[in-house]
């Protein structure tokens, strides 16, 4: 009796899909000559391009996060424990090519690095203890992106964050831009602009996402400042968002956002009364606990990004 219990399977994860999106729409056109783990090729139309294996091994996490890294005014990184954020420590950033300024942050779960967006429309991965930046690859229009060629971004406030489905960077800004972004080689696709519940992401997380997760589905949520409400951004490709809740706070700016792939505990910093404070974020009603001040509490942060 092997046919209905692989049709129950079927069954089950496609209810299991249209309820979550399994990764939306992030998931790659075939023509867009992504990258996946694992070695091998992927055939795209007459095109056959290499497979990417992760370049660093990934680490199975056996506890939730503990800590925290952000970007503070002058492009540092700032790491902090999630329990005790009062006690911050500074580590410059190097290696970042001239002129360029770091405008967001986040672990990619496919191999545990910690990856940076440049403003000059470079990615770099970045090491947490020594604050090195490494040049990945420029961004660059994705060839089978006909509607709307990549040239450059758009914003001076970005959000970015890993989807763990398809391994492709989010990158949502203050204009309602909405990118996805091939790691491996900077391929840009130009996804619609931001509408529905908001038109303006501050901050922008993906669930599930964490190295050694194994993730089949995620959700995309978004912080919006203007409204101090919590949306989720469905389909992503679409940029439909739909509001969760109320913060239950006046924040005048999202520092950063991100969601523990282990825990399921959501962090965001925000600037309440002119202090960067850290809080827990119910993804349910979008209420927000206060954690306590980031650092002295002047500290401006930008980004965020949970590490092990």
């Amino acid at each position: 009796m092997k046919f209905p219990r692989l049709l129950a399977a079927l069954l089950a994860v496609t209810l299991a899909c249209g309820l979550t999106g399994c990764g939306g729409d992030d998931d790659p056109p075939a023509a867009s000559g992504g990258a996946a783990a694992g070695g091998g090729t992927v055939v795209t139309g007459t095109t056959t391009v290499p497979e990417v294996t992760p370049t660093a091994p990934v680490a199975t996490p056996t506890v939730a996060a503990t800590a925290a890294v952000g970007l503070n005014a002058s492009g540092s990184l700032v790491k902090f424990s999630l329990a005790t954020p009062g006690t911050a420590v500074t580590t410059a950033v190097t290696g970042l090519a001239f002129g360029d300024t770091l405008v967001g942050i986040d672990v990619r779960a496919a191999n545990g690095l910690l990856y940076a967006l440049g403003s000059a429309n470079n990615l770099y991965t970045i090491n947490v203890a020594t604050g090195v930046a490494t040049l990945v690859t420029s961004l660059s229009a994705d060839p089978a992106d006909l509607t709307a060629p990549f040239t450059t971004l758009s914003g001076t406030e970005f959000a970015v964050d890993f989807n763990p489905v398809p391994d492709r960077l989010r990158v949502v800004s203050d204009t309602g831009a909405n990118y996805r972004i091939n790691p491996a080689n900077g391929l840009v696709t130009t996804d619609g602009t931001l509408n529905g519940g908001s038109t303006v992401a501050d901050a922008a997380a993906y669930t599930n996402s964490a190295p050694g997760v194994t993730a089949t589905a995620t959700t995309l949520y978004i912080l919006d400042a203007s409204t101090d409400s919590l949306y989720i951004q469905n389909p992503p490709n679409n940029g439909t968002l739909t509001v969760i809740g109320s913060l239950g706070v006046d924040f005048t700016s999202v520092n950063g956002f991100d969601i523990d792939g282990v825990s399921g505990m959501a962090y965001a910093a925000l600037t309440v009364g002119g202090t960067t404070n850290l809080y827990t974020i119910n993804l349910t009603t979008g209420a927000a606990t206060l954690v306590g001040p980031i650092g002295s509490g002047i500290v401006s942060v930008k980004g965020l990004a949970l590490v092990r």
